[in-house]
C-alpha cells in the first residue's frame, strides 16, 4: 500500500515539476502529499533507528517549508491593495480590475454572462447576452498543456461562433493583465 501510493504521488508530482511547475499546482498536489509526509513523521510501521534520528530533523524541517509554502499565497492576498466593490462584497487585487467595474455596470443583477475560454471565476454560464471574451487565450496554452496539437489549437468551434455571433464593445484587461474583448449579440446595442 506505502509503494503504490507513494509511487502514484511521485508521479503527479514529477509530471507538475516538468510541465507546470509553479506554486499552485503544487499546492494543489499538497493533500495527497501530506498524507505520505504523515507516514514519514510518525514513523510506526517503518523499522530502524535511522528513521528515528532523521525525523528528528525531518519533522520540523518540514512544518517550516509547509509554512513557507503557505505563505506564498497569504503574502500575495495581503500585498493587494486595490479594492474593487463586487455585487457580492468588496474583494482585493494586486492592480486594477477593468474588467469587473465595465461588467458590472452593464449587466444587470441576475444575467448571465458567459466568460471564454477559461477564466472560471468570471464565468456565470448559459447563452448569454454578454460575453468576455480572451482572444489571446491560445498564446497560454503552450506553457500550460505543452502536448496540445496543432489542430487542436487551430480549431475553436465555440470561439468561432462568438466571433460570428457577437460583436467586440470593449477591450478590458485584469490585474494578471489578461485581456478581455466584452461583447454582445450582434442584435443588441453595446451599453
Amino acid at each position: 500500500y506505502y509503494i503504490l501510493v507513494t509511487t502514484c504521488i511521485s508521479g503527479l508530482l514529477v509530471a507538475t515539476v516538468v510541465a507546470r511547475a509553479d506554486i499552485i499546482h503544487l499546492m494543489y498536489l499538497q493533500p495527497l502529499n501530506c498524507l505520505v509526509l504523515a507516514w514519514i513523521c510518525d514513523g510506526r510501521d517503518i523499522p530502524g533507528e535511522l528513521l528515528g534520528r532523521i525525523r528528528r530533523v525531518w519533522n520540523p524541517y518540514s512544518v517550516t517549508a509547509l509554512m513557507l509554502f503557505a505563505l506564498v499565497p497569504l503574502l500575495g492576498a495581503l500585498s493587494a491593495k486595490n479594492r474593487v466593490n463586487t455585487r457580492h462584497g468588496a474583494i482585493a487585487t494586486r492592480s486594477e480590475d477593468t474588467v469587473i467595474n465595465y461588467v458590472q455596470a452593464r449587466v444587470p443583477v441576475g444575467e448571465q454572462i458567459l466568460v471564454y475560454p477559461y477564466l472560471p471565476l468570471y464565468y456565470y454560464g448559459r447563452r448569454t447576452r454578454v460575453v468576455l471574451f480572451e482572444s489571446g487565450f491560445s498564446q497560454k496554452i503552450p506553457h500550460s498543456w505543452p502536448a496540445t496539437s496543432v489542430n487542436a489549437l487551430t480549431q475553436d468551434p465555440v470561439g468561432d461562433y462568438i466571433v460570428r455571433n457577437y460583436r467586440m464593445c470593449q477591450a478590458l484587461t485584469s490585474p494578471l493583465q489578461w485581456r478581455f474583448l466584452y461583447m454582445v449579440r450582434k442584435d443588441t446595442p453595446c451599453t
